[in-house]
């Protein structure tokens, strides 16, 4: 059942990114379409959650599992995604991507280093996210745990 959750909150998550890209490029590194889909992934987590309650699920271990894979599962939908928009579709989104970076870096004078696309950092991305991942996971299992 994590899996089917992640795999429609990573699914619909690409929809909305298509969306933001086609109307507008710039929507695209937007931070509401951003703040948007991980409200979706935590709309699914409580969902999955209350459902795994349901079925006589109350453990806080047994909780968190099914929530993780959830978010492990839709995040990796959508940086395959993002892997193939900055690769084959439109690759100018990374740039403009780091120029927005470098502007912050600037702003908080800081320096910024020279930026391409390396699979290293892609993928400590995705598991820097997944530490944001597994504390909501956390918190939805402890609060319906309490429930």
């Amino acid at each position: 059942m994590a899996a089917r959750y992640g795999l429609m909150a990573g699914a619909i998550t690409v929809v909305i990114y298509c969306l933001a890209y086609f109307i507008n490029p710039d929507l695209f590194l937007s931070p509401l379409v951003y703040w948007t889909t991980l409200a979706l992934y935590v709309i699914f987590m409580l969902d999955l959650a209350s459902k795994s309650v349901k079925q006589g699920i109350h453990n806080f271990r047994d909780l968190v599992r099914p929530l993780f894979v959830c978010f492990l599962i839709a995040n990796a939908v959508y940086y395959c995604y993002y892997y193939i928009m900055i690769t084959y579709i439109d690759p100018s989104i990374f740039d403009v991507q780091v120029n927005k970076m470098a502007e912050g870096f600037k702003q908080l004078n800081l320096e910024s280093k020279e930026s391409s696309f390396k699979w290293s950092e892609y993928i400590l991305s995705y598991f820097q996210a997944a530490i944001g991942g597994f504390a909501i996971a956390a918190v939805i299992a402890y609060s319906k745990k309490q429930s």
